[in-house]
């Protein structure tokens, strides 16, 4: 996952000295849309998908928050659960701006069937 991590950067720093528009348009709708709408939001977005990864009639379900204080400038949260691994095409979906194939009902933490 890590040279994938590394194409997908790579390729974006490509677009943006390019001067390709996507790239700036991408890094628009980041800062002007999406960002406000996870303001003071990024642990609770990381608790639901920690949830959303267990299955949905699970009741052994785990999820483990830690803050390392010493880790880093600010620290360092970890996030993690017992539910399904992460993987590469969850990376790709989190790389991906708008594009989710997530139930969009769901936005904001409210929970819908789709």
């Amino acid at each position: 996952m890590h040279e994938k991590a590394l194409v997908e950067v790579r390729g974006c720093l490509r677009d943006w000295d390019d001067g390709r528009d996507a790239a700036r348009e991408a890094k628009a709708v980041a800062e002007t849309i999406i960002a406000p709408e996870y303001e003071g939001r990024v642990l609770i977005e990381l608790l639901q998908n920690a949830h959303d990864a267990h299955p949905a009639r699970a009741t052994d379900g785990r999820i483990e928050i830690r803050l390392d204080e010493d880790e880093g400038e600010h620290g360092t949260v970890y996030v993690a659960n017992r539910g399904k691994p992460f993987d590469g095409k969850n990376f790709k979906d989190l790389c991906s701006i708008a594009l989710s194939k997530g139930c969009p009902a769901k936005a904001g933490g409210a929970r819908a069937r789709c």
